[in-house]
């Protein structure tokens, strides 16, 4: 494509008719259109492409009327400066640009400079122009008068009491409402959220949490459990939790025996024959001392197994077992618990020394003093003669009871 001092006219003229478009000529145009032009274009281009390049260079811009017409007018543009605007008040400028300018415009937004250029037909730039600036001020009006209102917020402090919920679950769901200067102090021993904020948005935090709040931490209501201990002593034990408990807490030991007489509240039953304390306090300290102390503490009381036999001995056995059931037994003082062991013909060594209180019966063969986890080989020999059939089990029962 070549023009060398060719009419402008005639080269928009032509390049219409090429590309399929009538054109109108506007009157602010007319100078522009008289002077001459000349154009090498020696690559490919597109018609159109080449068409608006050319009316750019000569200050002209083609307004599509409809599908058909153009309307060659006056270019005109413009730089506004929106460094004093916040990027959402930049998106603004912006939406009102792209309701105000025709289809042929061009609007670019520069990061760096905060700058926005515009480019249309003169008429309409300069009505925008005066436009866009009056509107940005109002922006910047807007924010100050924001920025004023923000500083003269009073921030306070609530306390939200909750039921239902905890402290976490209830920050969760105000999450989303709450801002970067928002402070929130989590209080689980009242089960509470203390919220520093502005007025308003305390009121919406309280709004989402209507259905959890409580007017005062008088409803939370402490819970009772029984500890079943071993290894330790309930007073012991007492002494060791002291400095878990609560104002509120109450520790039961069975006997309603006295923790300490000076402290009227405080009472403390002991639960001597099931070597256990009730306590009542708030559901965290119950948590905190099953966790800290789990070692000493059994979910059911501690129990023992008592087994016995009941057998049927013949009489010949009784001599072979090397048991005389004439020995004497005189000033017999029998302990609570006491374990045997038969020193005769038994295979478990010699026999002990009797204990005192305990007299043998001269030439006799029995000395009875009993001692746990000996019997081994007594119950050795009983299996061997019940085998032979000179013994008869009768029967082997069984007790299961509280330990103590």
């Amino acid at each position: 494509m070549r023009f060398e001092g060719v009419p402008l006219e005639t080269v928009i003229k032509a390049l219409s008719k090429a590309i399929g478009k009538n054109v109108i000529i506007d009157p602010t145009a007319k100078d522009a259109l008289q002077g001459t032009a000349d154009i090498y274009i020696q690559k490919p281009l597109r018609v159109e492409k080449a068409f608006n390049l050319i009316l750019r260079e000569y200050g002209l811009v083609a307004i599509p009327i409809n599908e058909d017409i153009y309307r060659i007018t006056k270019a005109g543009e413009v730089e506004i400066s929106v460094r004093d605007l916040t990027e959402k008040d930049v998106e603004k400028v912006i939406d009102l640009l792209k309701d105000r300018v025709s289809p042929a415009a061009e609007i670019v937004i520069d990061k760096t400079l905060k700058t926005i250029y515009i480019r249309d037909e003169e008429r309409r730039v300069k009505r925008l122009e005066e436009r866009i600036k009056a509107y940005i001020e109002r922006l910047k009006a807007e924010r100050e008068l924001r920025v004023e209102e923000e500083e003269e917020e009073i921030v306070t402090t609530r306390v939200f009491y909750l039921k239902t919920i905890n402290v976490r679950e209830a920050r969760q769901l105000l999450a989303p409402h709450t801002v970067k200067d928002t402070l929130i102090t989590e209080a689980p021993t009242f089960n509470a959220l203390v919220i520093t904020d502005t007025t308003e948005r305390l009121e919406k935090y309280e709004e989402v949490l209507k259905d959890f709040l409580i007017t005062s931490p008088a409803a939370r209501k402490p819970v009772t459990e029984i500890f079943y201990l071993r290894y330790i002593s309930p007073e012991e034990f007492i002494k060791m939790i002291e400095p878990i408990r609560s104002e509120a807490g109450l520790v039961l030991t069975g006997g309603a025996v006295r923790e300490r007489e000076k402290d009227e509240e405080k009472v403390t039953p002991v639960l001597r024959e099931f070597n256990a304390v009730m306590i009542t306090d708030y559901p965290e300290v119950i948590e905190r001392i099953k966790e800290r102390f789990s070692e000493y503490i059994s979910d059911v009381p501690p129990q023992v197994k008592i087994e016995a036999k009941i057998l049927e001995v013949r009489k010949e056995a009784l001599m072979e077992l090397g048991i005389n059931w004439n020995a004497l037994l005189s000033n017999v003082k029998v302990p609570q618990s006491w374990s045997a062991g038969l020193g005769a013909n038994l295979g478990v060594g010699v026999a002990p020394s009797p204990t005192p209180g305990l007299s043998a019966t001269p030439g006799g063969i029995l000395t009875f003093t009993y001692a746990k986890g000996v019997l081994n080989a007594l119950n050795l020999r009983l299996s061997a003669f019940e085998r032979i059939g000179k013994i008869r089990s009768l029967a082997k029962p069984t007790v299961i009871t509280i330990n103590g």
